[in-house]
């Protein structure tokens, strides 16, 4: 049978472990959250397995042992739910637990159960899971040096957000057989969660910074512009309820063990969600993308959430085996006594709801920018306005050869894609050399073969009014696109200068072309 281990405050200062109403032993919780810290900013266990014993003493020691099932994971049986809605005693990392020869999350499924927590009814099995999936990662934050008075923009950390994204959808794509989900990314904003209509039960993903302001947990949405806008969530959870069924937040101090009132996961299994995932430390990117692959592959192949989040630590044992003090970082929240349901829709699935497609492979930029925060800001606001309308039609970067452009236009093609439904393309306009040609109808061309534009008009080079309808009428039907010029100054030195001094293709009115 599953274990499970209710935490009962009793005093400020004590604390009751029991197994049915039968008491383990009592403890000091504020002992327990004594923690050395691994690094500068991370107050994670300096030594988890001696932290471990320190935590397995307090819920009983040798009393716990007796206790633990016979059965052991991936065995339904082999279950350990730590249950308690008290913030303080959840603010403990127990997923740290040791017994002196091994941590117990390696043969058994450690989970925290929340009593009393409302849960929705269970869909409609016929029906795929909705895997709404959102990537934030805000370029500033506002920073006031008192409550009222903004004093400017502070940069945030950057994450690998795209391609985290881009390789889940890959591995769930590739899956065998298809998992029961429909990719739906959404852009990062409080708007987008509203605006997901749908009967589908809801698996919410959210990738990106997670953060505690003035005690209060915080999901780090994007306000359209690159500026962090807080997503309070008690706010979050009302948008999500009654139609989701599990939160995966792979985001920093989303099971925050810091601040323990400011516990995200278990407010929101709280308000309404009933399985959520989350970390209670600042978490790798790389372990983070690990973690989440595993789980969902787990959850595709119709497990629950326990054994898919043991499956999921355990690939985070193998890859970590020398750094235990990664294992414990997620934990998982559940609505106490919930039943996981299990869908088995039809083999053709809805098709999948993703961001428009962006074609920038022309731009040939770095993969990475580094620094230039504000500047991508302040041009995303060129084209984003406040209520994420579109601002300007047309905006241009200027500067000197070497210095950047590309590379900046490449984050902003990122970034601006959730603004335009009909897709992000970019198209480089260098010539291989000064005294090449340019052609105009080689550009329209270029162009339509970007946008998949087949018409008549395109074999016919003079028939540049005809090539220009088609593509606008292209366009038309796509809805809002961004189209990016690189190396526009190829243009613009033909419009100096019919013939450059000898050095130009002669007789070739380029202006006309330009």
């Amino acid at each position: 049978m599953p274990l499970i281990i209710t935490l009962r405050r009793d005093t400020a200062e004590r604390a009751t472990a029991l197994v049915g109403d039968q008491p383990l032993n009592t403890f000091d919780p504020v002992a327990l959250r004594v923690f050395k810290p691994i690094s500068g900013f991370e107050p994670m266990p300096a030594d988890p397995a001696a932290y471990g014993q320190r935590l397995f003493a307090a819920l009983g020691g040798s009393q716990l042992q007796a206790q633990l099932p016979r059965r052991r994971a991936p065995h339904s049986d082999g279950l350990i739910e730590l249950r308690t809605d008290d913030t303080d005693l959840a603010g403990i990392p127990w997923e740290y637990l040791h017994n002196g020869k091994q941590f117990v999350l390696v043969d058994y499924m450690l989970v925290r159960g929340v009593p009393d927590a409302p849960t929705p009814d269970a869909p409609d099995p016929q029906l795929p899971w909705h895997l709404v999936v959102m990537g934030s990662d805000p370029l500033l934050q506002k920073v006031y040096d008192d409550p009222h008075k903004l004093q400017g923009y502070a940069p945030m950390r950057p994450l690998r957000v795209v391609a985290e994204l881009e390789a889940l959808q890959t591995s769930l794509s590739t899956h065998n057989p298809p998992p029961p989900f429909r990719w739906h990314r959404i852009a990062p904003n409080q708007v987008a969660v509203v605006d997901v209509a749908t009967s589908e039960p809801i698996l919410f993903h959210y990738t990106g910074h997670g953060d505690v302001i003035d005690g209060e947990p915080i999901l780090c949405f994007d306000d359209g512009t690159g500026l962090m806008q807080p997503q309070p969530i008690d706010d979050l959870a009302a948008e999500l309820r009654e139609r989701t069924y599990l939160a995966f937040l792979n985001a920093c101090r989303t099971a925050d063990t810091r601040e323990p009132g400011a516990n995200l996961a278990l407010a929101l299994v709280q308000g309404g969600i009933p399985v959520v995932v989350g970390t209670q430390y600042s978490v790798l990117d790389a372990a983070a993308a690990s973690f989440a692959w595993t789980f969902y592959q787990h959850l595709a192949a119709g497990k629950a959430p326990p054994e898919a989040m043991w499956r999921a630590r355990t690939k985070l044992r193998n890859l970590y085996s020398d750094f235990p003090a990664h294992w414990g970082i997620y934990a998982l929240y559940m609505a106490t006594n919930y039943a996981w349901p299990r869908q088995t829709p039809p083999a053709a699935l809805p098709k999948p709801h993703d961001l428009p497609p962006i074609n920038i492979n022309l731009l040939r930029a770095p993969a990475t920018i580094l620094g230039r925060h504000h500047e991508i800001h302040t041009v995303m606001r060129l084209f984003v306005g406040g209520n994420g309308h579109l601002a300007h039609q047309i905006v241009t970067i200027l500067g000197a050869g070497g210095m950047g452009k590309t590379a900046l236009a490449s984050a902003l093609a990122q970034r601006l894609r959730v603004h335009f439904p009909g897709g992000v393309y970019a198209l480089s306009l260098v010539l291989p050399e000064a005294n090449a040609v340019l052609s105009a109808a080689a550009v329209r061309k270029q162009v339509a073969d970007l946008l998949g534009v087949q018409d008549e008009a395109f074999k016919d080079p003079a028939a540049a009014t005809a090539q220009e309808q088609a593509l606008l009428l292209a366009v038309q039907r796509r809805g809002r696109t961004l189209l990016i010029f690189d190396n526009y100054e190829t243009v613009l030195w033909r419009l100096g200068r019919d013939v450059l001094d000898g050095e130009g293709p002669v007789g070739v009115d380029q202006r006309a072309e330009a």
